[in-house]
């Protein structure tokens, strides 16, 4: 394993370690069980996601390894910008590979496949992580190879196949590459590092992977492809931003301004719903049954969300029923619930304003006193709010936990996929 390390990268993406596996024989089970990992939940599928947190790549596709240093830059760059393309920066290294912008074809082409037999595993880490080989050598059953033997497993005939003559590459118009290698592995990786980095052929044996001109040829290329993404990065902001405006037409006109008070006293408007994903239920605290349950499901729901994303789902309760839910008394009904459940009340007005605003139906009567013996009439559904605060979706009584879940986890991914970002 080679271990590479950038001191003008952030800290969490400052070192590189690479290893290249030959004659590796589970090649099938530890595709399945990178499948595997992406769908797991909980702490369990945490720690797997961890074991399995690594690039695989199809070492016989990788032309030298300049080629995939370059993309492994490309990658950090888009991490360090957050404009990551992918769910993580190992996947990103994929995306770097492939010339075109699909993810899906990139893992096909670059990815493990059930009978590859030589395997380049990629780490991008902070410099206190130990044990990286350990747990390489851990789920890649195979033989450690020297990374400069990397020639020896490269399958020039498949990517030549593969691209028509190198187009997949991108190369196939480079008059190096009429050159007759005559089979020599080594003089085939001379041919592309010559196009790549527009050098001389080196003598790897004795000057290692890089010759001072082509390092900086490869630093000064990290920091034009730096000050791109920083341009590219509000190109493409604004493009998803486009789009995410044009998901909103159609749906209905529900939400809008309000401002009530926290369950500890605090100011709330519709401008805290920025910057979260937002589950709201209008109820009151001296509901017999429906509330509570209502109120449960939903703190499952956050509960399970918690556990995949981290608290990027907040939880709100308002009161419809000014009169009786006092501060005091919305603080003490919550904390029944997700510990982060934030529960809002205000004056009859305000209320009466807010329920309008989310075309919620309740039937408080506006002269009702604290000491009044009453039920409230109310409509029975939670709503489901982006990060902009527009409206997604509303889940009523027969709505389980599992779906409201679901739901929340497909919108979660499309605006990720949308926007780079979960929030």
């Amino acid at each position: 394993m080679e271990t590479f390390r950038y001191a003008h990268f952030p800290l969490d993406s400052s070192v590189v370690h690479v290893a290249l596996f030959t004659n590796v024989s589970n090649a099938a089970q530890l595709r399945s069980r990178i499948v595997r990992a992406s769908t797991m939940v909980g702490p369990e599928g945490d720690s797997e996601r961890e074991a399995v947190n690594y690039a695989f790549i199809d070492a016989r596709l990788i032309c030298s390894v300049l080629h995939l240093q370059t993309a492994i830059v490309q990658a950090i760059l888009a991490h360090a910008e957050g404009i990551l393309r992918t769910k993580t920066i190992h996947s990103e290294i994929l995306w770097a590979l492939s010339p075109n912008n699909n993810i899906t074809e990139a893992i096909k082409r670059f990815g493990v496949s059930d009978n590859m037999t030589a395997l380049m595993v990629v780490r991008i880490a902070s410099p206190g992580l130990d044990h990286v080989l350990e747990g390489m050598q851990a789920i890649v059953s195979g033989t450690l190879s020297p990374i400069h033997k990397l020639g020896d497993v490269t399958d020039w005939a498949g990517i030549r196949k593969l691209s028509i003559d190198l187009k997949y590459y991108k190369l196939n118009n480079d008059p190096a590459l009429k050159v007759r290698s005559n089979g020599d592995a080594e003089r085939e990786h001379a041919i592309i590092n010559e196009i790549v980095t527009s050098t001389g052929a080196r003598d790897r044996s004795a000057v290692g992977v890089f010759t001072p001109k082509t390092a900086a040829v490869f630093v000064a290329t990290a920091v034009g492809l730096y000050f791109y993404f920083r341009y590219e990065k509000q190109k493409l902001l604004e493009q998803r931003q486009k789009e995410l405006d044009d998901k909103q037409v159609g749906r209905p006109n529900v939400g809008g301004a309000f401002s009530l008070t926290t369950h500890e006293n605090k100011p709330f408007t519709e401008q805290d719903l920025r910057g979260k994903w937002n589950l709201v239920y209008f109820g009151f605290t001296n509901c017999p049954d429906i509330c509570p349950e209502e109120l449960d499901k939903m703190s499952a729901a956050v509960h399970e969300l918690d556990k995949q994303y981290g608290p990027i789902v907040q939880p709100i309760f308002i009161s419809v029923d000014p009169a009786r839910d006092s501060i005091k008394q919305v603080a003490r009904y919550v904390s029944e619930f997700h510990p982060r459940l934030v529960g809002l009340t205000g004056d009859y007005a305000s209320v009466k304003a807010t329920c309008k605003a989310y075309r919620v139906y309740f039937s408080t009567p506006p002269d009702a006193r604290a000491d009044d013996d009453y039920l409230v009439d109310h409509s029975i559904f939670f709503y489901f709010m982006d990060p902009n605060g527009k409206f997604v979706d509303a889940f009523g009584k027969a709505t389980t936990c599992e779906e409201v879940i679901a739901r929340v986890q497909k919108e979660i991914t499309q605006w990720e996929e949308s926007t780079g970002k979960r929030v």
